[in-house]
């Protein structure tokens, strides 16, 4: 099992890696907090993230590590809204990996069920999965 993980970390170090390339830069903080969480060491691309982001912080160069980082919520957005639509994401993502290991197939009837649960329709409830998968790497591990 550990072996795998590490290898589902390395795939996911390597989709952040292109993110980061492409002008993502939250996909620095995500690639973080997945070698944090599963002992991996941090790739060298990470390494020279985090040390530019820090070093502008550390050197009162920037006022918040937001800044350094180059990251922010969206604008326009409630921070209440986006925490209960990462709860449901999360939960979401959580039940349907629960049925796929079970067996079940991860398609339109899955998502109608797991939606019905939810008290969504199956198209958001397949939209919140897959935003789940892409964005948030390992984000089935929990819901704080």
């Amino acid at each position: 099992m550990a072996g795998d993980t590490h290898e589902l970390a390395t795939l996911a170090l390597d989709d952040l890696c292109d993110r980061f390339d492409s002008g993502d830069n939250v996909a620095a903080l995500q690639a973080l907090r997945a070698c944090g969480q599963y002992g991996v060491a941090m790739p060298d691309w990470l390494v020279d993230a985090l040390f530019r982001a820090t070093n502008q912080w550390f050197s009162l160069r920037v006022r918040t590590l937001d800044e350094a980082f180059g990251v922010e919520l969206p604008k326009g957005k409630h921070l209440d809204r986006l925490r209960e639509r990462q709860k449901l994401r999360v939960e979401v993502f959580n039940r349907v990996e629960a049925l796929r290991n079970e067996g079940c197939s991860v398609n339109e009837a899955l998502f109608d069920i797991v939606g019905r649960e939810f008290g969504i329709r199956k198209t958001k409830c397949g939209e919140l999965y897959y935003e789940c998968r892409k964005n948030s790497d390992f984000c089935g591990t929990d819901t704080e």
